[in-house]
């Protein structure tokens, strides 16, 4: 399992459009497509796609 990092600014404000909190979710994967993010305990995992 990948260890997530601390999202950005640009990335808090798309977690958050999506109603969740950004202090609950670290990025695991960022890409053009879709961002993964996993819950700061470790025990959920969500792919959000990204409108282009």
């Amino acid at each position: 399992m990948k260890h997530g990092k601390s999202p950005t600014v640009k990335q808090k404000k798309i977690i958050e459009s999506r109603r969740l909190n950004p202090s609950d979710w670290l990025v695991e994967r960022d890409t053009p497509e879709k961002m993964v993010i996993v819950s700061r305990c470790g025990k959920r995992k969500r792919n959000i796609y990204k409108e282009v």
